[in-house]
């Protein structure tokens, strides 16, 4: 609860205050109602508040109803309307007075803007931080506040919370509320809001009740609904003007929460202590308060920043977009890049700008508003700043991206972001660790508690308190803990007093299944009588007896004493007193995983698991649910694997140790060994492991051993050698080893047998455990003990010789007959002849031999005291063995033997019946050589199975069998007899003629009544003759009346009963003996134990020579009683009862060392177990963290690919800029032998007359030789429908396209000269020369296509030009000097003839493609038609020959041609045009005329002189200009 401040507490307060008083649901069940009623006003007079509300003007109440499933809610979510300035102690008072809200025990703040959940991609991450939310509030009493509108991640939680509550509600049942799941802390979800921000704000001013329908938000009037998944709503009335005072609200609020101190437990004047739930609260403790930072935006950094700032500790989750990325942007930049320290130039220069970038993208609307921008940016980094402040971190990432973010385990990132926060204080650092343990436990996080709490205490001071202990003991999911206080030392017998145990019942005593199975089934108690003062000397000792089978197992005095420290055995037997005593209350309430952590820590796990196993089996009794019988079940067979786990782990690695312990006959069990614990709770499996079975063998041999000695083919069977050894002694010296008490036996390794299979013993007898690791300093088999020396000179000197020393004669025939193996043969062969004497005496003719009488009855008598007294000492000791049958078949012997000395012997009255009398012994002889199967042949391993498979067929399924036989029989037998045999009278020969006929027909086929007999014929009954009533056809009634209905009705019952049901009878007991199959062993080894104990208890000689034995005892008896008064008084002190399996020095306890290794040995196997468990889970696991890391690889690639685009155009950009530098440079020294050996024009971007932008190349890069991973242009070939139309025929096909088209590719023959398809030639070949004057051979790249030979150009394909490789131009360059200064050499006013279009405004040089082989043919066609015709052009000379008739000239000058005619160039031309697959090669003339000359008319339309000017060189295609300047420079080098 919250205590509230400033208020007083009233003393004199009534009784009717205490009504008003907050009614918090209490987890702990008081002892009755005064008690609580008690409780109550203690508690009331701490918190007593004064009545009703302070009348503050800020402060208005009511409740909000939402419409819901087509009506308004019954019960409103409160809420109060609050100014922002109002008093907290008035809000307060509302929380606590009016809403009855208890005091947290943490309080989770949810800061996020009011709007939609954009940021957060990864649906998955979303769906597991809801889940851990709820996990969390689940798991604690937590108060969750937000921003209450129905919104973004407010929407989604409170979708959540709809949930979970709706799960809540199916697992309570209104009709039978104590039978329901316990029900968690209610869900407290408080929407802190502001009132202009909320859509029906005029209606909740009304305050009271108000009904409210959501239709919608409308975000663009800023307008928002109240989530209807919230609990409480707080709206604030913002009255400030910046809008800032809800925060500032939200801020006191928090403060007044966080300083609040918890109320502290309640002590009662009685047993009882009351406290509100299971929680121990720290005096003086705070409520922590901490913060959950999900997108965000501009208004939550300022909130984020004040709870930084009041050190409040603040999680962000990276990813969910907003102000989360950009702190946590901020925060792991400053820590990865100073290491954490704020760095001032690194803030200025690169953070700063980068978190403006990143505002700018997120942020549309502050793009403009730079103020707003740079305040939200230095917000951030205040955040940023105040995230750590001294030793104490207060900021705290979850990045959803990485695949180590598990945010179902929200509660423990929460509890880490706690501990981070806290500040240590030295003087109180012991009450700080146990608020924090407490913290811990709370949220049930002990992975936290191990590596946060414990870890502080490097001093190792520490200790767990009782009453911590106590809430982890009782809350439940808390077995983590108790196991983590138990391996941190806590000690149970400190902490298990007779108060605590009694209080530990008290509080489950309401519990079902306690109240049902053990109260009311067990202890016989009715539901409304109460645990009283004597209870743990009563009634849970009876309780423990009943489930046990353990008398006066809790002694209060032995605990109260070993409490305080006066131990009454040792404090190592304390402890395991205590930790079982704990694991009974667990397995009584019904806690099971509880009782198995118990276990965990038990340093005697198979005797602890036999008992539970035990208890399981038989509270299962005591219970008519089904399912608390299959739980019981359940638990009864996950104990019993637990115990032959660490037995079998034992086995295999020290079985000197697990016959130690199987021998060991502790007084914590009752003096029973684990095989005895084994056998009273009917544990099968346990009695079927290989170590107990050799263990039982061991014991069956009892101090002897059967040596294995063959001579050539012949072997001799156990039996005989036992028999021999018995009867005749001298053979015991080379067929017998003997064990003796008082001094060490070696055990031989291979010559002795210990069954009647002739099994080896070899090691399991030795037991040697050859580890190191758990060698003692004596090595003990069972109760056998040999020194390590011992076993050291065995293994030194492996001689096949031994020297056996024998003990005295008398010993050897007492250690002989003493054995249960020696037992069972001479039992065996003296009942034979009691057999065979009882056979003559029932064969012998008439009334009998009347000495042979009294010698049977006689040796009958003395098997019954026999009988008696091993049946006596069986119930003393062994609950185990049924006794029900051995009393029922002693009664019976008596009987008979009464009977048989009254009639054969005595001849008294109506026993002198001779017949009677015989028939008599015929049943008494029956009966005896049936117990012969039942008591000697289940020793035998092939019998054994096989007499079980019989008697379960027997018992079971032919029982079932004539149920359903019998009604054939009886309704057949019945029907045939009537049919056959109309008229036999009613007599009881009747009936057994009857029974007869169908019984016997099981076995026989009677056939013969269905005939006529001969005797019969003569007897045919006339119906006429006669008025009375005559069925047959006979007079005679027993002649058989023949007919189609006898022969119907007997083959409808032969068919039912031998080909139906008896052969259902076969099938049944084939289906028996298949399904029983895997039992029948283990059932026979469990008989085995049994029948062992049987003949370990038998006197050593068996009846008539009994009578010796008893003689004897009685002697010894009479002597010890005279004689030894003293030594019987001091064996009498002992608890330990007589009639054990071993001698008094022979079983003993095991050390300490020995508890130890049990421990770590049930520890070892827990944690493989777990290991075994998690193992299975890891394909679930595997599955989740591949879908987690393909998310991260995704969300990395997207990053990725947003890092590539931006490295892309910052090489690009890079690229440029040195493209562009190398250009200044080329213009400033004008190097032309770099203009000689790079194209320069061909790398120009973009490409000419498009838009496409060529992929950057610098000077070093433009050689294919140069390596150049990351090149890679983009591809552009302009389409055949763009080229001219006398081109068509000429354009080749893009090739990159059909590559990618996956069509077919046409064939071209690159470097040579070919004809295509349409018949015009194709000159392929290059016009470059290479260094010996030969025409270049151009390389061809993985595609086929040719490469550039100048190297890169940043454009694939072949771009504007017309063919892949070279495409040939040819140009003329025909000039003048101006006719005005013809004369003048020295004037620079040169012409050229000048190709113009059709606007004037661009001019090309005169020319153009070669497309066939004539490459004259393109010059021919720039002049008139008849000017072609005269002068055919063949070769260069025709073209010479023309260009020179063009020259007019006088005669004088006719030895001068007055032209000149020239190749200036002839390669590769560097052209804008040129790709990395495509490029220009031409030939330039210059056609120079020196002379006057009449070209002009020839000329076509569209050329025409032109003076070269500067602006000439701009309106020229940059290629053809740089051609042009090379012509100029030849002639006048100042044209330019």
């Amino acid at each position: 609860m919250i205590p509230l401040k400033h208020i007083s507490t009233n003393e004199s307060a009534g009784e009717g205050d205490e009504e008003e008083q907050p009614k918090c649901d209490p987890s702990v069940n008081l002892i009755d109602a005064r008690e609580l009623t008690e409780t109550q006003q203690k508690a009331s007079k701490l918190l007593r508040q004064p009545e009703g509300i302070t009348g503050s003007r800020k402060l208005g109440k009511g409740s909000v109803s939402f419409w819901r499933n087509c009506a308004y809610e019954k019960e409103g979510r409160p809420f109060i309307l609050v100014e922002h300035d109002v008093s907290m102690d008035d809000v307060g008072e509302v929380l606590h007075k009016e809403w009855k809200l208890c005091s947290p025990r943490i309080v989770l703040v949810l800061v996020s803007n009011v709007k939609p959940l954009i940021g957060w991609k990864n649906t998955r991450k979303l769906n597991n931080f809801l889940k851990g939310l709820v996990t969390a509030a689940n798991t604690t009493n937590m108060w969750i506040m937000t921003h209450g509108a129905n919104i973004g991640i407010v929407k989604a939680v409170g979708d959540a919370l709809h949930e979970e509550t709706l799960h809540r509600q199916s697992l309570f049942c209104h009709k039978h509320p104590n039978l329901s799941v316990p029900i968690p802390t209610p869900l407290t979800v408080i929407g802190v809001i502001r009132e202009d921000m909320v859509d029906y704000a005029e209606i909740l001013n009304e305050l009271g009740r108000v009904e409210i329908e959501n239709d919608g938000n409308r975000p663009e009037e800023n307008k928002y609904e109240l989530n209807p998944d919230h609990s409480h709503f707080i709206v604030v009335k913002d009255k400030s003007v910046d809008k800032i005072g809800g925060n500032h609200f939200l801020y006191r609020l928090e403060q007044y929460i966080a300083d609040t101190e918890e109320l502290r437990e309640v002590e009662l004047d009685g047993d009882a202590v009351m406290t509100f739930d299971y929680k121990f609260h720290v005096e003086g403790s705070e409520v922590p308060v901490i913060a959950i930072l999900v997108q965000g935006g501009y208004d939550c950094a300022r909130i984020i920043m004040q709870h930084l700032k009041n050190q409040l500790p603040v999680m962000v989750i990276q990813g969910s977009g907003g102000l989360a990325d950009l702190i946590a942007y901020s925060y792991l930049e400053l820590k990865h890049r100073t290491q954490g320290r704020w760095d001032p130039e690194f803030v200025e220069n690169f953070l700063k700008p980068e978190i403006s970038t990143k505002i700018a993208e997120n942020f549309p609307r502050l793009r403009e508003n730079s103020i707003a921008r740079n305040i939200f940016r230095d917000r951030i980094l205040e955040c940023t700043r105040y995230s750590k402040q001294g030793q104490q971190t207060y900021l705290t990432i979850l990045n959803i991206h990485s695949h180590t973010c598990d945010l179902t385990n929200l509660d423990e990132n929460i509890l880490r972001a706690l501990f981070k926060s806290q500040q240590s204080e030295v003087t109180k650092w012991y009450e700080q660790m146990e608020k924090d343990l407490h913290l811990t436990i709370d949220w049930n996080s002990p992975q936290v508690a191990l590596n946060e709490v414990f870890a502080k205490d490097l001093t190792n001071k520490f200790k767990v308190s009782k009453e911590i202990f106590e809430q982890a003991l009782l809350r439940p999911d808390r077995e983590r803990f108790v196991n983590l206080f138990l391996n941190e030392g806590f000690k149970l017998h400190k902490y298990l007093t007779p108060k605590r145990l009694r209080s530990l019942f008290l509080r489950v005593q309401d519990q079902e299944f306690f109240q049902s199975v053990c109260w009311e089934g067990v202890l016989g108690h009715g539901m409304l009588v109460k645990i009283g003062k004597n209870f743990l000397e009563e009634d849970l000792n009876w309780l423990i007896e009943t489930a046990t089978g353990f008398p006066k197992f809790v002694c209060s005095q032995e605990l109260s004493v070993n409490a305080v420290g006066m131990y009454t055995v040792s404090p190592a037997a304390a402890e395991r007193k205590a930790l079982t005593l704990l694991t009974m209350w667990a397995i009584f309430t019904n806690r099971i995983t509880l009782a198995e952590t118990l276990w965990q820590n038990s340093d005697q796990p198979i005797h602890l698991a036999l008992v539970i196993s035990k208890m399981c089996n038989e509270l299962k009794n005591y219970t008519s649910e089904s399912g608390y019988k299959l739980e019981m079940k359940k638990t009864r067979r996950k104990f019993s694997e637990l115990a032959i786990g660490v037995l079998d782990i034992s086995y295999k690695e020290a079985t000197c140790r697990c016959f130690d312990v199987l021998s060991e006959e502790s007084p914590d069990w009752s003096y029973k060994t684990a095989v005895e614990l084994a056998a009273d709770a009917q544990n099968r499996t346990f009695l079927s492991h290989p170590c107990c079975q050799k263990w039982l063998t061991w014991l069956f041999l009892g101090n002897i051993r059967i040596r294995e000695l063959t001579w050539g083919f012949m072997k001799l069977p156990q039996w005989f050698k036992v028999l021999m050894c018995a009867f005749f002694i001298f053979p015991m010296y080379f067929w017998v080893r003997f064990k003796t008490d008082s001094e060490d036996c070696e055990v031989l390794s291979g010559d002795y047998a210990i069954d009647s299979d002739n099994e080896k013993e070899g090691e399991s007898e030795g037991l040697i455990d050859r580890r190191s690791q758990y060698r003692t300093n004596t090595t003990r088999v069972g109760s056998i003990i040999r020194s390590r020396e011992d076993e050291k000179e065995l293994e030194q000197e492996p001689s096949t010789v031994v020297t056996v020393t024998y003990p005295p004669l008398w010993r050897m025939i007492y250690l002989m007959w003493s054995a249960p193996v020696t037992k069972l043969w001479t039992f065996q062969v003296f009942y034979m002849t009691y057999l065979g004497l009882f056979s003559l005496a029932v064969l012998w003719p008439s009334c009998g031999n009347y000495y042979l009488d009294i010698t049977v009855c006689a040796w009958t008598s003395l098997m019954v005291v026999e009988t008696i007294r091993r049946t006596y000492r069986l119930y003393r000791k062994y609950s185990s063995i049924p006794l029900f049958l051995k009393c029922c078949e002693i009664l019976l012997i008596i009987a008979f033997i009464c009977l048989y000395a009254m009639g054969r012997i005595y001849q008294l009255g109506a026993f002198y019946d001779p017949y009677s009398g015989k028939v008599l012994l015929c049943l008494g002889l029956l009966y005896f050589y049936y117990r012969l199967i039942a008591i000697y042949l289940p020793i035998s391993p092939t019998l054994g199975p096989l007499l079980y498979r019989v008697r379960l067929m027997v018992t079971v399924d032919f029982i079932n069998f004539m149920r359903m036989t019998l009604l054939v029989i009886i309704s057949c037998g019945v029907v045939i007899h009537a049919t056959i045999y109309p008229d036999y009278p009613l007599t009881s020969e009747l009936f057994r003629r009857t029974f007869h006929r169908a019984w016997f027909s099981m076995f026989l086929t009677p056939i013969a009544d269905l005939e006529a007999q001969d005797r019969c014929h003569s007897l045919w009954f006339y119906r006429n003759s006669s008025d009375t009533c005559h069925v047959g056809n006979y007079k005679d009634y027993t002649c058989p009346t023949t007919g189609v209905w006898p022969y119907i009705f007997s083959i409808q019952y032969f068919i039912l009963l031998k080909l139906i049901l008896l052969t259902l009878l076969y099938a049944i007991f084939s289906a028996t003996a298949s399904k029983i199959q895997d039992e029948t062993d283990a059932i026979w080894k469990f008989q085995r134990y049994q029948l062992v104990v049987d003949f370990a208890n038998r006197l050593r000689l068996p009846a008539p020579l009994s009578i010796f034995s008893y003689l004897a005892g009685l002697g010894e008896w009479i002597y010890h009683g005279l004689c030894c008064i003293i030594c019987r008084k001091t064996s009498d002190t002992t608890d330990k009862p007589e009639g054990g399996l071993f001698g008094k020095d022979l079983a003993g306890l095991l050390q300490d060392k020995d508890y130890n290794y049990w421990k770590e040995l049930a520890q070892e196997y827990c944690r493989y177990q777990e290991e075994k468990i998690r193992n299975n889970d890891i394909p679930k696991k595997q599955m989740e963290l591949l879908t987690t890391i393909a998310e991260d690889v995704d969300y990395e690639k997207k990053v990725m690919t947003q890092i590539r685009g931006q490295m892309r155009e910052l090489e690009r950009m890079m690229n440029q800029a040195q493209v562009f530098l190398e250009d200044l440079k080329k213009m400033s020294q004008k190097d032309e032998s770099l203009q000689i050996s790079l194209h320069y024009l061909a790398r120009q971007s973009p490409y000419q007359g498009t838009a496409v932008q060529r992929f950057p190349v610098p000077d070093k890069y433009v050689a294919w030789e140069v390596l150049w991973v990351e090149y890679d242009p983009v591809i552009y070939s302009q389409h055949r429908s763009q080229f001219p139309v006398y081109l068509h025929p000429f354009v080749d096909d893009d090739i990159l396209l059909l590559l990618r088209s996956k069509c077919a590719i046409p064939v071209l023959k690159w470097n040579s000269l070919s004809v295509n398809a349409a018949g015009f030639s194709i000159d392929r070949q290059s016009w470059i020369l290479d260094s010996d004057g030969k025409s270049l051979v151009y390389r061809l790249n993985g595609e086929g296509l040719p490469v550039n030979p100048l190297g890169r150009t940043g454009l694939r394909g072949k771009g504007a030009l017309p063919r892949w490789g070279p495409n040939h131009y040819i140009f003329v360059v025909i000039t003048r000097w101006q006719k005005t200064t013809l004369l003048a050499k020295d004037s620079n006013s040169l012409e050229f003839i000048a190709l113009f279009t059709a606007d004037q405004n661009h001019i090309s040089l005169p020319g153009g493609f070669v497309s066939g082989e004539n490459k004259f043919d393109v010059v021919r066609g720039l002049f008139k038609s008849e000017a072609e015709s005269s002068f055919p052009w063949r070769s260069v000379e025709d073209m010479m020959q023309y260009f020179e008739s063009c020259v007019t000239s006088s005669k004088s000058e006719e030895s001068q041609s007055g032209v000149k005619c020239e190749v200036v160039e002839r390669g590769y031309m560097d052209d804008p045009w040129n790709t990395d697959h495509a490029w220009r090669e031409v030939e330039l003339w210059s056609i120079h005329y020196e002379k006057e000359e009449e070209i002009a008319e020839k000329l076509q339309m569209n050329l025409s002189w032109r003076v070269i000017t500067e602006d000439v060189f701009v309106k020229l295609p940059i290629g053809q200009a740089m051609l042009l300047q090379k012509i100029t420079e030849l002639y006048r080098p100042l044209v330019l």
